[in-house]
C-alpha cells in the first residue's frame, strides 16, 4: 500500500505485469540501475562520493525536483545520515518522470491515472494527520464522501469483508473503470453510449483469465483450446522451451493452481495475426491478472469461512459495474455543464 487508501505503484506494476518496479527501471532506463548501484555503495560507505558521481546525480535527478527537491537531495549527498524529505506519495516520483517525458502529453490517460492515486494518497494522508491530532469526527466527515457509499455497498455483498481491505480492493476498481472509460470516451464519436468491455472478464461462466484466453480463441478463429494448441504449435511459440500445449492452456485459463505469468503472453498471442488485435489483448491481460488478484484479496480478507471463488467474483462483478456507471454519470454532468 502506498497510503491507507491505494495500492503502491510497485504492487500494482507486480500484480499486471508480473514486474516491479526496479525491472522497469532496468529494461527502459538501465543507466539508472548502475546509477542506482554506485550510490549503495556511497550510503554503505564501502566507496566515496565523486565530484562526478555527485555532479552526475543531480544531473540524473533534475526532472524529478518537484517531488525531489534538488535541496534535499545535495543535502543527503552531502550527509549519509540525513533522511531526506520523501514525497508525500509514491506515485508522485512516478508521475514526475511522465511528466518529465517528452513523449507523453499531460491530459495523457496514464498521468491522469498517476495525478488520481496522488490525491488518494493525500486524502489519506490528511487524514492519518486529522485522527493522530485527535479529530476523529473530521477524518470521519472527510472519509465519508470517499468511500462511504462502498463501505454500504460492502455490508451487503459481503458483510465479513475486513475493512481494512475495502480501500485496497475499491481504489484499483475506480482506477481500471476510469482508465477504460477514459480511453473509450476518447474513441467515440458524439451521442455513443459507452459500455465496458472488462466486464466480460468477470461473467460467472469463466475466471478473469479464463475469459481472457476465450478471447485469445476467438481472435485467433480457433473454437475452443485444443484448436488454439494447433495453431500455437503450428506458429512455433514457446514458453519455457516448452510447447504452449493444450493442457498447459487449460491450466492458465482455469486459474486455480497458478495464475498465467505475463511472460507467456507473448507467445500464447503468436496465434493472433491482427496488430490491433494483439495490442488490445495485450492490455486486457493486465486487466484480468489485477481483477484475479482482487477476487483472490476478497476472500483471504473475508472474516471466517471465505466465500467461493464465484461468489468473491460476483462481488468484484458488482463494485467494477457500479464504478464504471459512475463515469459515465460525471460524463453526463460534464456534458450537461458544458451545454448550459
Amino acid at each position: 500500500m502506498s497510503s491507507s487508501l491505494a495500492l503502491g505503484p510497485d504492487t500494482l506494476l507486480r500484480v499486471m505485469t508480473g514486474a516491479g518496479t526496479i525491472d522497469w527501471v532496468r529494461k527502459s532506463a538501465p543507466g539508472y540501475i548502475s546509477l542506482l548501484r554506485k550510490l549503495a555503495y556511497v550510503t554503505r560507505k564501502e566507496h566515496a562520493l565523486s565530484p562526478g558521481l555527485r555532479k552526475l546525480v543531480l544531473t540524473e535527478f533534475a526532472p524529478l525536483h518537484k517531488v525531489l527537491p534538488k535541496a534535499e537531495i545535495e543535502k543527503s549527498l552531502d550527509d549519509l545520515e540525513h533522511i531526506i524529505a520523501r514525497p508525500t506519495s509514491p506515485w508522485a516520483p512516478l508521475l514526475g518522470g511522465m511528466q518529465a517525458d517528452g513523449n507523453l502529453r499531460l491530459d495523457d490517460t496514464l498521468v491522469r491515472m498517476c495525478q488520481w492515486m496522488v490525491a488518494c494518497d493525500e486524502h489519506a494522508f490528511y487524514l492519518e494527520d486529522l485522527v493522530s491530532s485527535g479529530q476523529t469526527a473530521a477524518a470521519e466527515a472527510h472519509l465519508a464522501p470517499l468511500i462511504g457509499e462502498a463501505c454500504e455497498a460492502w455490508l451487503v455483498l459481503n458483510p465479513k469483508l475486513a475493512m481494512q481491505a475495502l480501500a485496497a480492493i475499491e481504489v484499483p476498481l475506480m482506477a481500471l473503470a476510469r482508465l477504460e472509460y477514459e480511453v473509450a470516451e476518447a474513441d467515440a464519436g458524439p451521442g455513443i453510449e459507452i459500455q465496458s468491455s472488462i466486464l466480460r472478464l468477470l461473467e460467472p461462466d469463466a475466471r478473469p483469465i479464463g475469459h481472457w484466453v476465450s478471447d485469445v480463441c476467438s481472435l485467433a478463429g480457433c473454437r475452443n483450446l485444443g484448436e488454439l494448441s494447433t495453431a500455437l504449435l503450428r506458429s512455433g511459440a514457446t514458453y519455457r522451451a516448452g510447447a504452449v500445449s493444450h493442457e498447459r492452456l487449460k491450466k492458465w485459463a482455469r486459474s486455480k493452481e497458478v495464475a498465467m505469468p505475463p511472460g507467456a503472453v507473448g507467445a500464447v498471442l503468436m496465434a493472433v495475426t491482427s496488430s490491433t488485435s494483439r495490442d488490445m489483448l495485450t492490455n486486457r491481460f493486465g486487466a484480468a491478472r489485477l481483477l484475479t488478484f482482487l477476487c483472490d484479496l476478497v476472500r483471504s480478507s473475508t472474516i471466517g469461512a471465505a466465500p467461493t471463488w464465484p461468489e468473491a467474483q460476483s462481488q468484484i462483478r458488482s463494485r467494477f459495474a457500479h464504478a464504471f456507471q459512475n463515469q459515465a454519470a460525471l460524463r453526463s454532468s460534464r456534458n450537461a455543464v458544458h451545454h448550459v
